[in-house]
């Protein structure tokens, strides 16, 4: 089935350019062991206001992967999500622009450690290399702030993006009180993200199932106003999420209700048997006998670089 990409040029512009910005700060910190900021301010501030003047950056952020360097996708990813989520919060266009960068820097860290490490399934680290890979914080921190003394506040929400609200995160095991609230955003789209993306030897969870495990198992992590803003904002049925109704139909969530996440507004674009129907939009909420009975994958997303 091919649902059709809904994605102008300039959406697909402008996540490659985020992607091979990550590249870029990474591959250098990698080879030259340090950080340069290069463009990071006005390509967040890009991100920003096109995200506010369209869905489809969202849309990439909820499906699109890169499993051949899931460091890349995955920065790219939690900045949009973070921006959508603290937009939610009544964030100001400066202030999104420091959530959106903070996003795209969180993993620079990353670089600091040997790719041979980031490799090897979890269980079968050595303790030391479990250290080194929870030490990235860190890393990234001191990578920013080696060269932009100026900067501490962004190289602070990088440093806090693994700690949890409850004193169970890393680096430093601090708590609500200590942390920054765009670090506090971060750590939860940063969670959100890497569950309902693929990664080593485990298949992406559809956006409900990430929802659901997050709230099962680090709900004490998180404060319950993000989470609760987490589904307000990104939902449990994400816009540009492919759903199969009750009736067979398959549509695209067009628009998240926000006081009803399990009955956004959809258009139907196929029918049960798989073919292309003539497109037909239905808001959920006021058809009562119509509801969706799971997510399902998009075809259209790795194309993008």
């Amino acid at each position: 089935m091919n649902s059709g990409s809904p994605f102008t040029s300039d959406a697909k512009s402008i996540y490659k350019e985020a992607l091979g910005y990550i590249y870029t700060r990474m591959e250098g910190l990698r080879r030259n062991n340090r950080f340069e900021i290069g463009p990071l301010y006005d390509l967040a501030g890009r991100i920003v206001a096109s995200s506010s003047a369209a869905i489809q950056l969202d849309t990439f952020a909820i499906y699109y992967y890169d499993l051949t360097d899931i460091a890349l996708s995955h920065a790219v990813n939690v900045a949009i999500l973070a921006v959508t989520m603290a937009r939610g919060m009544g964030y100001s266009p400066d202030r999104l622009t420091e959530v959106c960068a903070a996003g795209l820097i969180h993993d620079i860290g990353i670089a600091r450690i040997d790719p041979a490490i980031l490799d090897k399934e979890p269980e079968k680290l050595t303790s030391n290399q479990r250290h080194q890979v929870k030490a990235h914080p860190k890393y990234g921190h001191h990578a920013v702030i080696e060269t932009y003394r100026e900067l501490e506040p962004l190289a602070g929400y990088i440093l806090q993006h693994h700690e949890r609200v409850d004193g169970s995160g890393y680096p430093y095991g601090i708590k609500l009180a200590e942390m920054d609230e765009i670090a506090q955003i971060i750590a939860l789209i940063d969670t959100f993200e890497a569950l309902i993306h693929p990664r080593n030897r485990r298949d992406a969870l559809v956006p409900p199932i990430g929802i659901k495990q997050i709230l099962t198992n680090e709900g004490s992590a998180f404060p319950k106003h993000l989470l609760k803003t987490l589904i307000d904002t990104i939902s449990i049925y994400p816009v540009g999420c492919i759903v199969r109704l009750n009736s067979g139909e398959i549509a695209r969530v067009i628009q998240i209700s926000h006081h009803n996440p399990l009955r956004p507004v959809v258009r139907v674009t196929h029918g049960p048997d798989g073919r292309p129907v003539t497109p037909k939009t239905i808001d959920l909420k006021n058809q009562t006998i119509i509801y969706i009975t799971g997510c399902l994958p998009s075809p259209d997303f790795r194309t993008i670089a």
